[in-house]
């Protein structure tokens, strides 16, 4: 689970967030599926959230850490 906020000043329609999770050496462990946020469109200024998960088939080791990745229409 996490959240989003819009800091431009355009409603941002149907965002997609992905999940990218590193292993301690840096290496790409797991991505997990794009999941669009709750409103999918977010007004300026305003915070949306997300539930994002990885397929336990498709990760490759320990994650350590995580980032963003996100589009828009």
């Amino acid at each position: 689970m996490g959240e989003i906020t819009n800091n431009s000043n355009t409603i941002l329609n149907s965002v997609m967030v992905t999940v990218h999770f590193y292993g301690a050496n840096g290496q790409l462990v797991a991505d997990s599926l794009c999941s669009y946020t709750n409103p999918t469109n977010t007004d300026p200024g305003h915070t949306a959230t997300f539930g994002s998960f990885a397929m336990a088939n498709k990760i490759s080791g320990e994650s350590v850490s995580y980032r963003l990745s996100y589009d828009w229409s």
